[in-house]
């Protein structure tokens, strides 16, 4: 998993970095997350949009958390 900000978060599969952890990633699933306030009734609205990239640089000024996927067993 690799996390930019609060509701943008990117899942990898394969992963070649450098000392500044500037990324080459590879089989990307981008999930955005938007939160929104209805005008009328002021409930909170929570739109999450996923997308496939089969490849992407990630400049590494950019990057705040990068950790391994979490155990399922």
């Amino acid at each position: 998993m690799l996390q930019q900000h609060s509701e943008f978060i990117l899942y990898v599969h394969s992963i070649a970095y450098d000392q500044h952890l500037n990324m080459i990633l590879g089989d990307v699933e981008e999930v955005v997350t938007t939160v929104e306030i209805d005008d009328e009734t002021y409930e909170e609205i929570v739109r999450t949009t996923k997308r496939t990239i089969p490849f992407l640089f990630v400049r590494g000024d950019g990057v705040i958390l990068v950790s391994p996927p979490l155990r399922t067993a």
